[in-house]
């Protein structure tokens, strides 16, 4: 959850909103860079659809409102940061990077998707990216670990 005010909310046209959630953060120490991570699958439907980026689906839009609206993009992540930062969790000045980790993105929505967040420096992690990453898994050693025994399962 990240905190952010009153004035906040009213400056993103939502003063009633609850808190936003993050679905996942990380943070890279070597390059001072948080990652503000949104998680879709849609695995049981057409998947993630451009509709969701370009303003033809309110609804959608809502969804990925980190992605959509740019006033809640820039306080949300600002608040993000300036919390991480007073919780001793990143330093002064990180960068702040964008990812949409999605589970199934419809087929004639996959290039359009793709080229969108990358055209905003926003980084895609979709089915193919997931596929490869858990066959190189796969492909290594021995662990003792669910997730690699899961992925050599797998392939």
């Amino acid at each position: 959850m990240v905190n952010i005010s009153k004035a906040d909310k009213v400056a993103i046209g939502l003063p009633s909103m609850p808190r936003p959630e993050v679905d996942i953060v990380a943070y890279r120490p070597a390059t001072n860079t948080v990652v503000w991570v949104e998680c879709k699958s849609y695995l049981d439907s057409h998947g993630v659809q451009m509709a969701a980026f370009d303003g033809s689906n309110s609804k959608f839009a809502k969804r990925f409102r980190i992605f959509t609206d740019q006033t809640f993009r820039e306080i949300v992540t600002g608040r993000l940061v300036e919390q991480l930062i007073e919780e001793g969790c990143a330093l002064s000045g990180a960068s702040v990077e964008h990812w949409l980790v999605a589970g199934k993105i419809a087929h004639k929505s996959a290039t359009p998707v793709a080229d969108h967040l990358a055209a905003n420096g926003w980084r895609l992690i979709d089915r193919e990216w997931i596929r490869a990453s858990l066959q190189a898994v796969s492909k290594e050693g021995y662990e003792d670990d669910v997730v690699t025994m899961a992925a050599k399962l797998l392939s």
